[in-house]
């Protein structure tokens, strides 16, 4: 009964459910994709009882669980701590609990996806890979149609969407410049930064899908199906997206591609959309903007390296075990913090698990990367899309040095696809080595 296609359309489900991060359901900070990732859960439950007490569990997530139980320590430290300073009516303990409960969910978000997706065959992993990318073109082409009514019929885009999770409600489609408001295109994302967390690993498997022959209708198709990520990235302003993008196209050309048709069709599609951009006012603005950064004269860029200043300090200071969970955020205001408006983080996923738990959690992080994204380059050859989901995570991870995103599923969903992709099937036996069945 709740064997493989309640599983099958569980995880669809999910895909269809994940963009979907910043509207609230039941509460002010739940999402559509926590409610499925709770159904998961139960279903995963009843098979644990019917199974024997029996689960998948990848050699990765040793590593992953020492991650946690670093957290799990310095929020303990916190609890025994006595702070008298506060932070929009959040004490560091408040803090401490609410980053502990975000890693626990990412670590029990991965351990779901690995046992839904273990056993899934060839035909539901490129259907998995098709929805993504399908509906992921559909997100951006509503970004697209945004950006288009907003910048020539009016400032408000085609609809106007406001985030109702209260985490993601501090973001704006809008960035100032000077006295300039210019819109940028986000979807129904709360602001473009979020908007090219999910555009650039869908370009990237786009790409690498098509070098690899993994053709998503036909080969038409999928060009189009480039050349709406790729609009939607210019679209998008958002810098962190775009020298994300240049940053990899620059690495997979030199390293992969070799003067293939596919650095042509990319090219072509790049330079018009530029050229679409720079007739319109907006275009000379994002120039503009950029000058502004490298010059230094960009407040959100300045905040941006003000953060890592404050993040290595921090590091300087404590690193061994970090100065507790979430509580960069109080440190920050300390040292004369440009955004007094939220509780900050570093928007650096390397500098946040360093500054919240300092090497005891670092380290293990990067073990659980070693595992994964090692396995997978040592199997490139094992199934066609373990380059794509390679190079997604990789993307990823990127961009997650610029976003402060981590704990949302979409990048461990890849990650975990990553996992099964290099391993073949758990349930296959060649694979007893990288899989544990715990009784």
């Amino acid at each position: 009964m709740f064997d493989v296609p309640l599983k099958k359309w569980m995880v669809y489900s999910y895909l269809l459910a994940s963009p979907f991060y910043m509207f609230a359901i039941v509460t002010t900070r739940d999402w559509p994709a926590l409610w499925i990732v709770g159904a998961m859960f139960l279903v995963f439950l009843v098979q644990f009882c019917n199974s024997g007490f029996r689960f998948w569990l990848d050699s990765s997530a040793y590593s992953l669980l020492f991650f946690l139980g670093a957290y799990v320590l310095g929020t303990v430290v916190v609890g025994f701590t006595d702070y008298s300073m506060t932070s929009f009516g959040r004490s560091p303990l408040d803090r401490a609990i609410t980053t502990l409960i975000r890693v626990v969910y990412a670590v029990i978000v991965y351990g779901l996806f690995i046992n839904f997706l273990g056993d899934a065959d060839d035909k539901m992993l490129k259907r998995v890979f098709v929805l993504q990318v399908v509906f992921g073109a559909v997100v951006a082409l509503f970004g697209i149609v945004q950006y288009i009514t907003a910048t020539v019929f009016s400032w408000g885009g085609f609809i106007s969407l406001e985030p109702t999770n209260e985490t993601f409600k501090m973001g704006s489609s809008f960035f100032r410049l000077g006295f300039a408001r210019v819109y940028r295109a986000s979807a129904m994302f709360p602001e473009p930064s979020a908007f090219g967390f999910f555009l650039v690993p869908l370009f990237i498997k786009v790409i690498l899908s098509f070098m690899h022959n993994v053709i998503i209708v036909s080969r038409r198709f999928h060009l189009t199906l480039l050349a709406i990520f790729v609009l939607a990235i210019l679209f998008n302003s958002s810098l962190t997206a775009l020298f994300s993008s240049t940053i990899l196209m620059i690495i997979l050309f030199s390293s992969t591609f070799r003067g293939s048709r596919v650095l042509l069709w990319v090219s072509v599609f790049a330079i018009l959309g530029l050229g679409l951009i720079l007739l319109t006012p907006v275009g000379g603005l994002l120039l503009d903007r950029v000058n502004r950064v490298f010059q230094f004269q960009d407040v959100s860029t300045l905040d941006r390296l003000f953060r890592v200043y404050v993040g290595v300090r921090i590091v300087i200071e404590a690193p061994v075990f970090g100065v507790g969970p979430g509580l960069y955020a109080f440190f920050y205001p300390q040292y004369g913090g440009l955004d007094p408006s939220a509780l900050a983080t570093p928007l650096n996923v390397w500098l946040t698990f360093l500054t919240d738990v300092g090497l005891v959690g670092f380290i293990p992080f990067v073990f659980f990367l070693k595992s994964v994204l090692g396995r997978a380059k040592r199997r490139e050859n094992h199934h066609p899309l373990v380059r794509v989901y390679l190079w997604s995570t990789v993307s990823f991870l990127l961009l997650l040095t610029t976003v402060d995103l981590w704990y949302l599923e979409m990048f461990w969903f890849d990650v975990a696809m990553l996992v099964v992709l290099a391993n073949g099937p758990f349930s296959s036996p060649e694979q007893v080595q990288e899989k544990v069945a715990l009784a």
